[in-house]
């Protein structure tokens, strides 16, 4: 136990009283860093989420000079993101209400925490424990997803970890990008910017595994975040990511992949067409009238070859291939279409 993990009873700036600590269910993902807990706003008595970093854990290393200061960048890359995006006021974004430290009675004597408004639930809670959604629902979630990543596009900071669980529920049926600790900004710098894959692995497009250092231009994280996008479609639909499909697809008909990107791309293309049949089959379940349209969409935001992925080429040039402009579009027209 460290001390990020026993912060119940202690306050924050004198505004916030920490009362309970969130133990991680089995749906829980990411956090590997982190303690999670729940605090009250003294005046108002209205509840948040509290985030707390765990720099102690470092000390149980070998080298915990070096892990600690690492851990230390990556709290600071994240409060400083989080800031700039709170300074925007980027409505679909969940950005901080405060940002302070604890004092604790341990070898680090303080911990670092930032409170965010308490959701409700995340995007995967809701459709493991309750099933398939109401079609309404889901277009919603997917307008307010694109219009959060566009949102941070337009202040060049990529996510780059967009998954389920990190698109919040709120009680007023509204919903938001969180978890920014995986993201790049181009104005400031992270260790994770080095990394062939920034955010979960189980999510992540088949191209980044054979990293060739265009990962580093800001143009080669918006194709990845438009995948993720993509991605959350298929989730909603059926239950299932994008990559998930493609590696049962590849399993079942024994398709081959290469040492290079160019003689993988062959089989991944293949997979992904039979996702998409997966995907068509979903939504014609709950919208046959909108099946060609979304899976156009998908098809889109999830192409293989990250060169093509996004608005088609076709389209005017004065449309950028990644830009989010079209879909935020498209995705409130389907939401206005589905019955209430």
């Amino acid at each position: 136990m460290t001390a990020s993990s026993n912060l119940v009873g202690q306050s924050i700036n004198d505004r916030w009283d920490i009362t309970k600590l969130i133990v991680p269910g089995p749906l829980a993902t990411g956090g590997h860093f982190s303690n999670q807990y729940v605090a009250v706003e003294r005046k108002t008595g209205r509840e948040a989420f509290v985030k707390a970093f765990d720099l102690e854990s470092a000390l149980n290393t070998a080298n915990f000079t070096e892990a600690l200061q690492k851990l230390t960048e990556q709290y600071h890359f994240e409060r400083d993101v989080l800031q700039k995006c709170r300074g925007e006021r980027l409505s679909r974004v969940a950005v901080p209400l405060d940002i302070g430290e604890v004092s604790v009675n341990s070898r680090i004597g303080r911990v670092p925490v930032i409170v965010f408004e308490l959701a409700e639930s995340d995007i995967r809670k809701v459709v493991v424990t309750s099933g398939t959604q109401q079609v309404r629902w889901i277009y919603k979630v997917l307008h307010h997803t694109a219009t959060g990543l566009s949102q941070l596009h337009s202040h060049q900071i990529a996510h780059q970890d967009l998954k389920p669980s990190n698109v919040l529920v709120y009680a007023d049926a509204e919903h938001q990008i969180c978890d920014l600790g995986r993201s790049s900004a181009v104005d400031l710098r992270t260790e994770v910017d080095a990394f062939s894959v920034p955010g979960d692995r189980n999510y992540a497009p088949f191209d980044m595994e054979f990293h060739d250092g265009t990962m580093h231009s800001f143009d080669r994280r918006r194709e990845l975040d438009l995948y993720l996008l993509g991605s959350l479609i298929f989730f909603l639909f059926t239950g299932n990511s994008t990559r998930s499909l493609i590696v049962q697809h590849i399993r079942q008909r024994s398709l081959s992949t290469g040492k290079t990107w160019e003689s993988t791309l062959p089989s991944i293309r293949s997979a992904f067409a039979d996702a998409l049949f997966d995907l068509r089959i979903a939504v014609e379940k709950v919208d046959a009238k909108y099946a060609d349209e979304v899976c156009a969409i998908a098809r889109e935001l999830c192409e293989p070859d990250p060169k093509l992925r996004g608005n088609s080429v076709s389209k005017p040039t004065s449309v950028s291939r990644l830009s989010l402009a079209r879909y935020i579009s498209r995705f409130n027209a389907l939401f206005a279409a589905a019955p209430k």
